[in-house]
């Protein structure tokens, strides 16, 4: 077979969860030697240079790279278009097509696809986005898009429920969860300590790791930590990512605060080390289709602090301390406890490595596909 995929989601320099995901199920495909006899096509557009992750990928005899240097606002109304053919105008003699996240696309033709849906927050709680996003949301017609594909892919069970309650009529069509690898990193004590040192770290880190945006509700962990400090004074909160909708302003709250550090967007070598210190990570979010973040924190060791709302149970099981996620006073005292214990407060998550495999995620993609 020659299997399409839609790798818009690597245009940006900066990946996060989807891009991730995205990247690290072609690099099983080409890496494993799964492929054997099938071919990938990888359909790309856009100005943008091309990504370091996808040079690699592209060193597999059994995969080819399509890109147009168009603007992905014209693509995008091409795919969009019903006069106008679709991404089989550029990827020619495809068996079948993967979209690895929902995207701008219209089927025409007798090619199927397979979409993967990370999550609906943007249904459950649209409030928690901007305009332009919300636009882009509508745009992509959402319901069709679904109606039409052959298979659809979720991450866990709980957006599996989101999409029969929001689509009822998708009862009968094919819908598998498979869920997704965590990437683990060997980290040094030594570069711990020499990290520590330089960036002027102690040993009472509580951590964030993720997207500045409402839906993170990095708010409430702010409010939190500065009623926390009245009594731990040696604590410190990092917090690590970059900016997403209104969180400028947020920003700007704690500017002044040597207490509260800002990395922005860290490389993955440096988000593990960053686990490796952390003795609190918190993840406070209002919804999540999956959570990488805080899975990825416990095979450090961290306690883990959580929502208890959507995916969260789900993926880190007794792994985690979870809070309501508009209860301040509630995680003030969580964190308390957590910082006076000597040891981890939850369990350790390393055997959580083994439940979620990159290598098992994409074997069990490509037998759906090709299914």
């Amino acid at each position: 077979m020659k299997i399409g995929v839609d790798i818009r989601p690597l245009a940006e320099p900066a990946l996060t969860g989807i891009g991730h995901y995205t990247v690290e199920i072609l690099r099983e495909f080409s890496e494993r030697s799964m492929l054997q006899g099938d071919k990938l096509c990888l359909f790309s557009s856009g100005y943008k240079p091309r990504n370091p992750i996808l040079k690699r990928l592209l060193l597999s005899s059994n995969i080819e790279h399509v890109h147009v240097p168009l603007p992905n606002k014209l693509i995008n109304l091409t795919l969009r278009s019903s006069l106008s053919p679709s991404i089989e105008l550029f990827a020619p003699n495809l068996d079948y097509l993967w979209l690895p996240n929902i995207n701008f696309y219209t089927a025409r033709g007798t090619i199927p696809y397979a979409v993967t849906v990370h999550d609906l927050s943007f249904l459950h709680m649209p409030s928690l986005y901007s305009l332009k996003r919300r636009l882009w949301h509508r745009a992509i017609a959402l319901t069709r898009l679904l109606d039409r594909a052959d298979k659809i892919i979720t991450l866990s069970e709980n957006t599996k429920e989101d999409i029969l309650f929001f689509f009822p009529q998708l009862k009968s069509k094919p819908i598998q969860v498979i869920y997704p690898g965590i990437s683990g990193q060997n980290i040094v004590s030594d570069d711990i300590a020499a990290f520590k040192k330089k960036h002027h770290l102690g040993n009472n880190v509580i951590l964030f790791v993720g997207t500045l945006e409402p839906r993170k509700n990095v708010a409430l962990l702010i409010k939190a930590f500065r009623r926390l400090i009245q009594t731990h004074h040696n604590t410190e909160l990092v917090i690590a990512g970059k900016y997403g909708w209104l969180q400028r302003k947020l920003r700007t709250q704690f500017a002044d605060d040597t207490r509260i550090r800002w990395f922005g967007y860290v490389s993955e070598k440096e988000k593990h080390m960053l686990y490796s210190i952390a003795k609190i990570f918190v993840w406070p979010s209002l919804y999540e289709g999956f959570g990488f973040p805080p899975l990825e924190s416990l095979t450090h060791g961290a306690t883990v602090i959580t929502s208890y709302r959507t995916s969260l149970p789900e993926v880190l099981l007794n792994h985690a301390i979870y809070i309501n996620p508009h209860n301040c006073g509630e995680l003030v005292e969580v964190l308390k406890q957590a910082m006076d214990r000597s040891d981890s407060a939850t369990k350790p998550g390393y055997d959580a490595l083994k439940h979620y495999n990159w290598k098992i995620a994409a074997q069990n993609t490509l037998d759906f596909l090709k299914s």
